[in-house]
């Protein structure tokens, strides 16, 4: 085991016992819309005044009303039609996304490119997500939470890649900087959508995606990335591709066959791509 592995992780532990890990912060207009959201009173055009403090995150909302997963023929030109079109709930959600999307980056060259592979590889899982909960929506799952919790089942690694921008050691070794993200990044998610105070469900995603043998009598968020991730992985080496998917209880919970999941028709292979245009 590497040595500067062993002094990170016993640090960064640390730090989280003392409350003193630096974490990524939530742009601002996240969590005044989820504020505004949340308040009874509100209407489409308090969401509106909000979103439009920040012009980032209005062009990426109105890229999205656009897309083809809207289904739609008219086109929105601004943010305003972009919230009718959607709605609220799903506006508050894919405009969490987008503005997640501003936290993957670094000044470090070898920690932005960490950050992009991450945000990339959630983008993945993320797409899968929303499909899923698109097409079973028998389960009451809505589709762009289920792309929110996607993008958050590895959020933990950003901590540790912002401990690596102030860490040469780490940021040079990258068997280290693997193990610990490996290691961290469930405890570390769980953390740090604690501090965003972020709602149960999506809270015990990136604590609980791992866990493979998890009960329970109805399908959830969890579930939905963790089969999403699985999916991810096939055809891959990775360990967790050789895991023995009938006895992922995620599955028959979501009423999917493991046998015959990885098979993908042209429709799906076109729903998937239509939902990483979206969100990446």
């Amino acid at each position: 085991m590497s040595s500067v592995f062993e002094t990170v992780f016993a640090d960064i532990k640390q730090r989280i016992k003392d409350d003193t890990l630096t974490l990524p912060t939530l742009p601002e207009v996240a969590f005044q819309i989820r504020e505004t959201a949340e308040n009874e009173d509100s209407t489409v055009n308090d969401i509106v005044r909000v979103l439009q403090k920040d012009p980032a995150v209005c062009a990426e909302l109105v890229r999205c009303a656009n897309s083809a997963l809207m289904r739609t023929v008219n086109q929105c030109r601004d943010v305003s039609g972009a919230v009718n079109r959607m709605g609220m709930n799903t506006t508050v959600n894919i405009a969490m996304t987008q503005a997640m999307k501003q936290m993957f980056q670094a000044t470090s060259d070898t920690v932005d490119t960490r950050m992009r592979e991450t945000w990339n590889r959630a983008v993945e899982v993320a797409a899968m997500c929303f499909v899923l909960a698109q097409t079973r929506r028998k389960l009451g799952l809505k589709p762009d939470q289920a792309a929110l919790a996607g993008l958050m089942h590895n959020i933990g690694a950003l901590p540790v890649l912002l401990y690596a921008e102030e860490n040469s050691d780490l940021i040079n070794d990258s068997f280290a900087l693997d193990k610990t993200i490996e290691k961290l990044h469930p405890i570390l998610g769980k953390y740090l959508l604690q501090k965003w105070n972020f709602t149960l469900d999506l809270i015990a995603v990136p604590y609980q995606y791992l866990q493979f043998d998890r009960e329970g009598s109805f399908a959830d968020y969890v579930d939905l990335v963790q089969v999403s991730y699985l999916h991810t992985l096939s055809g891959t080496n990775h360990p967790h591709a050789k895991i023995d998917l009938s006895t992922v209880g995620a599955f028959q919970r979501l009423d999917i066959d493991p046998m015959t999941f990885i098979k993908q028709d042209e429709k799906t292979e076109a729903q998937l791509q239509e939902a990483k245009d979206m969100l990446g």
